[in-house]
């Protein structure tokens, strides 16, 4: 739905006073039917005829410039795209909009959805995946790319930890609770809700607690200089204790 602008001199416009009732009338329908149809203001003398305009009062407007003849078929209104957006302005507006509406519905889509059971056809889920798709066949490695400029563990890069390994983007230390999270939660789910496909819900998982909890585990590794992996997955990711190795095992 698209608006059309009137301006509010309209009523004492001379031309339109000259034009009388009819012509005004006729000039304020016209104006909808363009707003409609982003036709950049032009209508034709068929529709004008239609909407009540006879030939006399089509060429009345015309002479006093209210209308302008683009061909024996055709009227444009008087400085219809002084005032209103050009029809591929408007198309370009709504696309926009739309775009932007079916980016919150995916969005919410993957927070309602998708945390348990990851979609590869999901851009949040595997974004990577999306944005270079000849690449998607690939296997993924569990380890992030560590040249990779947007990676989202860069906050996680700069911790200075002795069991930092300078070949990956990410300490062991949270790899490890990560992984020890998602076994936990594994073991947690095999007789209430099993995981159907194992590979994809990890790499999932993975991807959404560095995505979410990426500025809650970089302040937990910075109180806890020592502090080890299961301690890290039970107090930030989460993790039930009950289904992870005894704290002397890890």
């Amino acid at each position: 739905m698209t608006w059309v602008k009137l301006d509010d001199g309209f009523h004492d416009d001379e031309a339109i006073i000259e034009a009388g009732l009819a012509g005004a009338g006729l000039m304020a329908l016209a104006m909808s039917w363009c707003g409609k149809k982003n036709s950049d203001g032009c209508i034709t003398k068929a529709v004008l005829s239609q909407m009540g305009g006879t030939k006399k009062l089509i060429a009345h407007m015309v002479r006093l410039r209210l209308f302008v003849e683009v061909d024996d078929r055709t009227i444009q209104l008087r400085s219809w795209l002084k005032y209103n957006p050009t029809g591929a302005e408007v198309r370009a507006s709504e696309r926009a909009k739309h775009e932007k509406k079916s980016a919150a519905a995916t969005l919410g889509n993957h927070v309602r959805w998708h945390r348990d059971r990851p979609s590869e056809a999901c851009p949040h889920c595997f974004p990577d995946a999306i944005a270079n798709p000849s690449h998607s066949d690939r296997k993924r490695s569990p380890r992030p790319d560590p040249t990779r400029p947007e990676s989202p563990y860069r906050d996680l890069d700069t911790q200075d930890r002795p069991d930092q390994d300078s070949d990956v983007g990410l300490s062991r230390l949270v790899t490890d609770a990560i992984n020890l999270a998602i076994e936990a939660e594994k073991a947690s789910r095999d007789f209430t809700r099993p995981i159907t496909r194992p590979a994809s819900w990890a790499m999932g998982y993975r991807n959404n607690t560095l995505t979410e909890r990426r500025t809650e585990i970089a302040e937990w590794l910075e109180r806890n200089p020592n502090g080890t992996a299961r301690a890290l997955a039970v107090e930030v990711l989460n993790a039930n204790p009950l289904y992870l190795p005894s704290a002397e095992a890890s």
